[in-house]
């Protein structure tokens, strides 16, 4: 039996309480039915009992500043060879708390970042002064970002996406691609509030063989 400080997951925070700790032991080979504890005067129940040659722990908040006292079976509903070793008074020493646990601070989520809005591009092909052939597919690249290919028909394409993953693609050159062939013309990515709608936007390739 001891005064003891509540531990709280192994740290032991303000307000420190202190109170009774008890260890309750059975010391005979039978097991005992459920019992009352008193310490002081608070009462617990030991509904499940105690197994033989078992032990517990008991915590009670409080304690008294002259003796304290535990008594053991206080309703007498366990029946024992020895009853007298069933109640224990002390005076018991008070520990000092020690200093408050300081909480470890928590840093701050990063702030999460959104993609740029993307520039959507449609116009007129030519390849070498002709319209290329139905199919071919154009993407557009900034950095090490490419666009998902769009299609070309009958010299035309339409919504031409391109939306790079982060801020870090905001002014950086727009070249188009098709079949391996650069574009003669570029754009700058830009930072905008709304999806940029570049119609009429026309690309004009060197013939096969020519820049790429």
């Amino acid at each position: 039996m001891g005064i003891t400080l509540e531990a709280r997951g192994g740290c032991y925070g303000p307000p420190a309480r202190l109170g009774v700790s008890v260890i309750i032991a059975n010391l005979g080979p039978g097991d005992a039915g459920p019992f009352v504890v008193v310490v002081n005067d608070s009462e617990r129940a030991i509904e499940g009992g105690l197994p033989g040659a078992q032990r517990l722990s008991l915590w009670v908040t409080g304690y008294s500043q002259g003796e304290n006292t535990v008594t053991v079976d206080a309703a007498s509903q366990v029946e024992e060879r020895d009853e007298g070793n069933n109640r224990l008074s002390a005076l018991l020493p008070v520990p000092t708390p020690p200093p408050a646990c300081t909480a470890t601070p928590t840093p701050a989520p990063a702030p999460l970042e959104f993609p740029p809005l993307p520039a959507i591009y449609s116009g007129t092909v030519t390849v070498g002064g002709a319209a290329p052939p139905d199919g071919a597919m154009i993407v557009a690249r900034v950095g090490d970002y490419q666009s998902r290919p769009t299609p070309v028909t009958r010299g035309l394409y339409r919504g031409l996406l391109v939306g790079p993953p982060g801020a870090a693609y905001v002014g950086k050159q727009v070249t188009f691609h098709l079949d391996g062939l650069r574009a003669d013309q570029t754009d700058v990515f830009q930072l905008t509030g709304l999806p940029w709608l570049k119609d009429n936007f026309d690309l004009t390739f060197p013939p096969p063989g020519g820049r790429r």
